[in-house]
């Protein structure tokens, strides 16, 4: 009797969560996450003169196989160039770029995580725009 007590308190808490999702899930979307570069200002980051680069910024927060121009989030500018080299290891370590020693990079990653707060939001959002849409299942499991 108390296990199927238990299966119906389940039930009823993840049909509890479903519903919360569905209507206010568009809260936890990352393009509302307030200190996330607009995609204007990334895709100015990678043109000459200042023009936006319209492609760029709509696949900001997508997969790509190229380099990010710039940090997807407002960072010190200190900090911008060490986001953009390690894009390349997370790149590298969920395996959209070839590399010898992919723990390595994992590790490089995590490194840099525990000595720079400020990159923490910045390496999740990073790891976020790799997995979305990415045709690799390696990358997915990966990421």
């Amino acid at each position: 009797m108390t296990e199927k007590v238990t299966e119906k308190v389940t039930e009823i808490t993840v049909r509890i969560k479903d519903l919360f999702f569905e209507t206010a899930g568009d809260m936890f979307a990352l393009r509302n996450y307030s200190k996330l570069r607009s995609p204007d200002d990334y895709g100015r980051s990678k043109s000459a003169f200042g023009f936006v680069d319209r492609e760029v910024a709509e696949g900001m927060l997508q997969f790509t196989p190229d380099l990010i121009p710039t940090s997807l989030t407002q960072l010190p500018d200190e900090m911008v160039r060490i986001a953009t080299a390690l894009f390349l290891c997370i790149m590298g370590y969920m395996g959209d770029r070839q590399y010898w020693y992919p723990p390595m990079l994992a590790q490089e990653i995590l490194r840099a995580g525990v000595e720079h707060i400020e990159l923490r939001d910045e390496l999740y959002v990073q790891v976020l725009k790799q997995l979305t849409n990415n045709p690799s299942s390696r990358a997915h499991s990966r990421g």
